[in-house]
């Protein structure tokens, strides 16, 4: 709805405020509004009430929605790149283990694998395996690592 002269009671910012801050029993809150608004125009209080709910509806829609993962930039992860081959000097290779369930992981640390990788189809039993991988690894230089979980989107 586009915006008319106002003959009476021209929008302001303290209306518009008042208008788009009755917020309720939502979880918002309207911290700050900056607007636009050039001249004495009006806009229907119904109008703004619509406008009101319409943003109330498309913000609990994303609240709804799981969290986007995103990448850290402050967050430095240690070298896992195998050292680069130089002349005169002798690179050791390591075998780095995978392992999908606990067997496997039992398996693993009775060897003399050092690095371990972890990806479980249940992410959520990752606390209590490092819990008992600490307490019956056979070497105290043996790692291990959990995977998140990885997330395929069919198109």
């Amino acid at each position: 709805m586009p915006l008319v002269a106002a003959h009476s009671k021209p929008l302001g910012a303290d209306k518009l405020a008042q208008q788009l801050g009755r917020l309720g029993n939502t979880p918002f809150r309207l911290e700050s509004l900056n607007n636009a608004i050039q001249g004495e125009v009006m806009l229907p209080v119904s109008e703004l009430n619509r406008l009101r709910r319409d943003l109330v509806a498309r913000l609990e829609d994303q609240r709804s929605r799981p969290q986007r993962w995103q990448f850290r930039t402050d967050f430095v992860l240690p070298n896992l790149m195998p050292p680069v081959s130089e002349p005169g000097r002798e690179v050791t290779p390591e075998l780095i283990a995978l392992v999908r369930n606990r067997d496997q992981l039992e398996a693993a640390i009775a060897t003399d694998i050092a690095t371990i990788y972890c990806e479980f189809e249940n992410p959520a039993t990752y606390k209590d395996t490092v819990t008992w991988f600490r307490h019956h690894r056979h070497h105290n230089y043996q790692t291990l690592w959990v995977a998140p979980p990885r997330i395929a989107v069919e198109e």
